[in-house]
């Protein structure tokens, strides 16, 4: 398992979302995306999926995301939500393993960042699943992915908001 942090640059990325219980959406979103990208004769094109789990007023919001094939015309992508996710640092695990899975292994990653008294998660940014094999995707069987926690820097008594 490899763990780290990286920095991810900003990406306009589109996507669907759907209603229900996270998983419930995230199963949904997955099912109607794929279902987009095989109609529209994309899958040679797309290579990575991402899903992006977001808080909300209303609670979680999963949204099942790609970056638009260059060949894409804007009456295709209009079918889909636009989406701009922020760069900035997370804390990284690699993934493989069961999608369904995918929840309990963010739960043990929020676990061990909680124990580190420099970096706390950016709650104004969505958790993030990027999957490495978006061909191979399948709900039922192993993926593998990189799974994302947003970061900054904690906040400590007596230090500057600005202080690195």
């Amino acid at each position: 398992m490899s763990v780290g942090m990286v920095y991810m640059r900003p990406l306009r990325l589109a996507g669907i979302s759907a209603v229900g219980e996270p998983h419930e959406q995230a199963e949904k979103s997955w099912t109607a995306l794929n279902k987009w990208i095989a109609q529209k004769g994309f899958a040679r094109e797309i290579e990575i999926g991402y899903g992006l789990l977001q808080q909300s007023p209303d609670g979680p919001q999963y949204f099942a995301c790609i970056e638009l094939p260059v060949t894409a015309t804007k009456l295709e992508t209009s079918e889909l939500r636009q989406i701009n996710l922020d760069g900035g640092a997370h804390f990284r695990r690699r993934y493989n393993g069961p999608f369904c899975e995918i929840p309990s292994e963010f739960s043990s990653m929020q676990r061990e960042l909680s124990t580190d008294n420099k970096l706390c998660q950016d709650q104004s940014r969505p958790l993030l699943t990027i999957f490495l094999e978006l061909k191979k995707f399948q709900l039922t069987g192993d993926i593998r992915s990189n799974n994302l926690i947003p970061v900054g820097v904690a906040d400590i008594p007596g230090r500057s908001p600005r202080a690195a």
